[in-house]
Order: structure tokens, then C-alpha cells, then sequence
């Protein structure tokens, strides 16, 4: 039987330096694969065609990887507006005073 986690860290977060985050991402997703797996094999499949199957449904695991850390920053920012509003929204500010408008 596959080794998901391995295989997830590998492909997925192995990458990554705030490793606890993604540890928890990888161990949902390594146990979602797993789960596939065994939906597989319980239909009949054999280990192989079980494996590629599975592996398929992670058609690029760098664009994968890219929309999590989107995801993620996402809900960073959220985090510190309902912590820090005041910093936030001056941050906010100053970006928006140096863009340059058209004339």
C-alpha cells in the first residue's frame, strides 16, 4: 500500500518552511488519498491502476500548491485585520498612496 503522506510531503510540503501548517494540510490531504485509495480498492481495483487513479485527481501539485499558500495568505490577512485593524488599514493606505494614477 502507497505511503500518502510521504508521497503529499514530497510533492507538497516538503517545500515549505512554516512546516506545522503544513503538516496539518498534508495529513488531510494524504488522508484524503488514502481514502480514495481504499474506495478504489474495495471496487475492485487492483493496487496499481488504484494508485494512478488516485494520483490523478492531483494534476500539478506545484498549482496546488500555489492556491493553498493563496488560500492561506487570504486568511493571514483576515487574521490581522480583526487583530490589528489600525495597522492594516494604514498598510492599505500607503499601498494605495503609491500607486501612480493615470493622467
Amino acid at each position: 500500500m502507497p505511503d500518502w503522506h510521504k508521497h503529499v510531503w514530497t510533492n507538497l510540503a516538503a517545500q515549505r518552511s512554516d512546516g506545522e501548517n503544513w503538516q496539518e494540510v498534508s495529513a488531510e490531504l494524504a488522508a484524503h488519498l488514502e481514502e480514495c485509495y481504499q474506495a478504489c480498492r474495495n471496487e475492485g481495483l487492483a493496487e496499481r491502476p488504484a494508485v494512478v487513479k488516485v494520483l490523478g485527481q492531483v494534476a500539478d501539485w506545484q498549482e496546488l500548491r500555489a492556491e493553498l499558500e493563496q488560500r492561506r495568505e487570504a486568511r493571514r490577512k483576515q487574521r490581522r485585520f480583526r487583530h490589528e485593524p489600525a495597522a492594516y488599514l494604514k498598510e492599505l493606505e500607503q499601498r494605495f498612496l503609491q500607486l501612480t494614477l493615470p493622467p
